[in-house]
């Protein structure tokens, strides 16, 4: 190999290296940003699983006072 065909292939071999570094920067960037959606997403069902546990009791202290009165 001549020392132009070197330094090309070591050209195009540090190029691929930064494209497939830029891709991976994305991919990282968006599980990043995936990982808090679905933290969010937890809290959110937290809160709606209490909310309904609430009136789930509610419910059953007035069915229990409905059908004893």
């Amino acid at each position: 190999m001549t020392v132009t065909e070197v330094k090309a292939l070591i050209y195009i071999c540090t190029s691929l290296l930064a494209v497939i570094a830029f891709i991976g920067a994305l991919f990282v960037k968006s599980f990043m940003r995936m990982a808090q959606d679905i933290s969010e997403i937890k809290s959110d069902v937290k809160v709606a699983a209490t909310k309904h546990d609430g009136l789930e009791h509610r419910v059953e202290k007035i069915e229990a006072f409905v059908y004893h009165a």
